[in-house]
């Protein structure tokens, strides 16, 4: 006989469903594929093919690298989806759905109330920024699943007080952490959280000093190929890390103004359409009552996750709070958690539950799934596939004419196929072609003062291919009169 399922069962099951639809409808036509993940989808393939990786992306915050953790994590998702740049996107996918699941388990944990981790889980499933960020490729977007695997720690490691216990914890603590540090920087204060909790342990060095070699060896493991590379170029990185510090720095890393704390909470809140934005300090506050080591965790964490940030003087895109996209949602659990005794307080919580999952999933259709798929990862494939065919097998050179793109999309392509591209530096081709994502209006590939046209010298158009919203053209050098 079947046993019937319990309700907590019932409400995962449906939780999960929209979950899984939210990602994966319409995958493949709506999948981004842009120069960063052709970059990166490029490295895993010649890693595959015996070229290693010891550096990864260059960070957007400044003129540093970070670690290649992120290409060597897709590296076998490529090699599963038979050199697709979709299983790269999936394995984002799945990464956002583990984050699911260890939040609920790590709500559930601390509350002991399925329906508080249903409640807070669906809101986190559904929101429009979280969906957005988990149907492409991109090293920011394991944040959120790796920056909660952080906490979860933590808080084990505040729970667990033996010393055996505690240099495991240590290992996962500077594993993960060291993770986080090869995602984004911005996220690298976190490292303090387990310090200052646990700082009387720590300072007991007969008690810890495994538990410290335990946490210094993990991160300097998972950093290895990054720490190669700089022993074999004098440590520019690190140079270039530590000149970005202080007030006469391009980036103004670490220009500390105290007034972007406020502005930043706001954002964060903003950032996920957060409907109880009036009802959030009191959330807080709540939370402060919750006499919990998770209330401490938790704050202590939103505190740093503000001070990263306001360190930042530059412009701040919604990637850069990924570290926090569970954080919200988590302090709604604790402080309905608090007050669940009191039946008029619980099925508040549970209207604000059933109005933001609904306006979270209107939000989706209108930032996600309104207009038509662009087909963008597909056109970039065609797009390829013409210019391998119009190359006539012959050396060629490339560029790209677009406001927020760059080739490397392309260029995986090309040279997966083993299409006969050249770089400008490598060999000057008679045949250009170049790629146009603007209107045909605004393509001007003719005397363009792009390098890699000028470069290309006197030409003339020999051939234009309008193909979906990009426009191909193949350019010949033009005989001098």
């Amino acid at each position: 006989m079947v046993r019937k399922m319990r309700g907590w069962q019932l409400g995962l099951v449906f939780l999960f469903l929209v979950s899984i639809f939210l990602r994966f409808y319409q995958f493949s036509s709506r999948l981004m594929f842009l120069g960063d993940q052709g970059r990166d989808v490029l490295v895993a393939y010649k890693i595959l093919h015996g070229d290693l990786a010891f550096i990864g992306p260059m960070t957007s915050v400044g003129n540093f690298y970070l670690g290649p953790f992120y290409y060597y994590f897709i590296t076998p998702w490529l090699f599963l989806f038979h050199y697709s740049p979709l299983g790269p996107g999936i394995a984002i996918a799945v990464a956002s759905l583990v984050s699911l699941a260890l939040f609920y388990y790590f709500v559930y944990l601390v509350t002991s109330s399925h329906l508080i981790a249903f409640g807070a889980s669906f809101l986190y499933a559904t929101n429009p920024i979280i969906v957005e960020y988990s149907r492409f490729s991109w090293n920011p977007n394991l944040l959120p699943l790796v920056s909660l695997f952080f906490i979860y720690l933590v808080y084990h490691f505040w729970q667990k007080e033996k010393e055996g216990y505690t240099i495991f914890q240590a290992f996962w603590l500077g594993l993960t952490y060291g993770i986080i540090l090869q995602l984004h920087y911005l996220a690298g204060l976190i490292i303090f959280l387990p310090l200052i909790l646990k700082w009387k342990f720590w300072l007991n060095l007969r008690k810890s000093y495994l538990s410290w070699l335990s946490l210094i060896g993990s991160v300097i493991f998972i950093q290895l190929p990054f720490i190669l590379f700089e022993v074999k170029h004098n440590f520019r990185e690190v140079y270039n890390l530590i000149n970005s510090f202080g007030p006469r720095s391009s980036t103004h890393l670490l220009t500390f103004n105290p007034f972007l704390i406020i502005k930043n909470a706001i954002r964060l809140l903003l950032l996920f359409h957060f409907k109880f934005l009036f009802l959030f300090p009191l959330f807080l506050v709540l939370v402060l009552f919750l006499k919990r080591p998770i209330s401490k965790i938790i704050l202590l964490y939103l505190g740093m996750v503000l001070f990263s940030l306001s360190l930042y003087q530059g412009p701040l895109y919604d990637h850069y709070f990924a570290f926090a996209f569970w954080l919200p949602y988590f302090i709604f659990a604790l402080s309905w958690f608090l007050v669940k005794e009191k039946r008029m307080f619980s099925f508040l919580f549970l209207f604000l539950v059933l109005a933001g999952g609904v306006y979270n999933l209107f939000l989706t259709y209108e930032r996600v799934f309104k207009y038509p798929p662009n087909r963008q990862f597909k056109t970039v494939q065609q797009v390829s596939q013409l210019i391998q065919k119009e190359s006539h097998n012959q050396p060629f050179n490339l560029a790209l004419l677009s406001d927020n793109n760059y080739a490397d999309g392309y260029k995986f392509f090309l040279f997966k196929s083993g299409a006969p591209l050249k770089t400008i530096h490598q060999q000057l081709t008679d045949q250009l072609f170049v790629v146009c994502e603007k209107p045909s209006s605004q393509c001007q590939p003719l005397n363009n003062p792009l390098w890699d046209i000028a470069a290309f010298g006197w030409a003339k158009i020999a051939k234009k291919y309008p193909l979906n919203w990009v426009t191909v053209y193949k350019l010949v050098h033009r005989p001098k009169e």
